[in-house]
């Protein structure tokens, strides 16, 4: 007899790596580094530091629609992905950071970019399907110019 758990573990053995293709998502979040600095004033300012993650990602349906700002050029892109460098968010990004986003086009050669803020999600209840395919994220870009 076969075990729920074996029959799980023999099919992610099985999915591809990368189920949504290559990266095509640059996120680059600024973080604290844990330094201080103080400005001319005498403030402290917290030091920063970049982490950048790789993302394959895909725009996704939402239930409510994306919002476009007539006659500003602004729009929000719903998009989901599974990490693709790091497998895992770094601790050090908190779900209210936003990160610089630059999302490739792989087929027109194009470019979006804008700010990216992530959505809550709920992990797969397999890990092991994350450990292989990489966390699963969901967020929203904010675009100047999006088509």
């Amino acid at each position: 007899m076969v075990s729920i758990n074996s029959l799980i573990k023999s099919t992610i053995r099985c999915l591809p790596e990368k189920p949504l293709g290559e990266a095509n998502l640059t996120l680059t979040f600024k973080v604290d580094d844990g330094t201080f600095t103080v400005d001319s004033i005498g403030q402290g300012v917290a030091g920063k530091k970049e982490i950048v993650i790789q993302v394959a990602a895909r725009e996704a349906n939402r239930n409510e629609t994306s919002q476009v700002t007539i006659g500003t050029g602004l729009y929000e892109i719903y998009l989901e992905g599974r990490l693709v460098k790091p497998k895992f968010l770094p601790s050090s990004i908190n779900l209210e950071d936003v990160a610089h986003a630059v999302l490739k086009d792989s087929a027109s050669k194009t470019e979006i970019k804008g700010d990216f803020r992530l959505t809550p999600t709920v992990q797969n209840r397999f890990p092991e399907l994350t450990l292989k395919m990489g966390q699963h994220i969901t967020g929203i870009l904010n675009a100047v110019g999006a088509t």
